[in-house]
C-alpha cells in the first residue's frame, strides 16, 4: 500500500514480482500484476497474468473484462470482443460487457454494432444521425448526481465525446478521472 500511495512504479512492480515468487498461482497477485502491466502500457505482458488469474477463478467476470480491455489496447478488436462476450456469459449483469462491446463499436465507427449494443433508451441515440447539441448534453450529464462521482459513467461520456469528434472534451474528462485516482488504463484506449 505504501508503494502504491507513493506512486513508485518500480517498487510496486518489485513487490508484485516478489509476491508471485512466493505464490505464483495466487489469483489476486496475478490479476494485480496484470492490471499494473496494463496501466503502465505493457499490455502484451499483462495478458499472461490476467489469463492466469482467470484460470484460477473461471467464474469471475472481471478477468475477461480486463483481457478484453488489454486486447483493445493492443488493437485486437476480435480478441477483445470475444473476451467481453465471455464475461457476459459468466455474469448475471451484462452491463459492463455490453458497454465494452459498445465502446469497441464506437472505436470502429461500426454503426450496425453501435445500434445493436446501444440501449433503446440511451440519451445518445438521438445524436447518432445529428450530433448538434451533443457537447451541451454531455456536459449536463456530467453534472447529474449519478455521474458526478462515478468514474465508469464519466469514462463512458469521454468515449461518446471522442466518438462525436470532441477530443478536447474527451481528454478533459479522461484527465479528471485520472486526477481522482481512477485507473491509468483509460489513456491506453484507442
Amino acid at each position: 500500500i505504501k508503494a502504491q500511495q507513493s506512486g513508485d512504479l518500480l517498487e510496486i512492480e518489485r513487490l508484485l514480482k516478489q509476491a508471485l515468487t512466493q505464490n505464483p498461482e495466487d489469483y489476486e497477485t496475478n490479476f494485480g500484476y496484470g492490471q499494473f502491466l496494463g496501466n503502465v502500457g505493457r499490455p502484451t505482458e499483462a495478458i499472461e497474468y490476467v489469463r492466469r488469474a482467470f484460470r484460477r477463478e473461471p467464474l469471475y467476470a472481471v478477468p475477461p473484462i480486463w483481457l478484453g480491455v488489454t486486447y483493445e489496447y493492443m488493437g485486437n478488436s476480435a480478441a477483445s470482443a470475444a473476451a467481453f462476450k465471455q464475461a457476459g456469459k459468466i455474469s448475471n449483469d451484462t452491463t459492463i460487457s455490453d458497454t465494452s462491446l459498445l465502446v469497441l463499436a464506437l472505436e470502429a465507427d461500426d454503426r450496425a454494432h453501435i445500434d445493436e449494443y446501444l440501449a433503446q433508451d440511451s440519451w445518445a441515440r438521438k445524436y447518432l444521425d445529428n450530433p448538434a447539441g451533443v457537447e451541451t448534453e454531455i456536459r449536463q450529464k456530467l453534472t447529474e448526481p449519478a455521474n458526478t462521482n462515478n468514474p465508469y459513467n464519466r469514462q463512458a461520456f469521454a468515449v461518446w465525446a471522442a466518438y462525436f469528434g470532441n477530443y478536447e472534451l474527451a481528454l478533459e474528462i479522461w484527465q479528471e478521472i485520472a486526477d481522482k485516482g481512477f485507473s491509468n488504463y483509460v489513456f491506453w484506449r484507442p
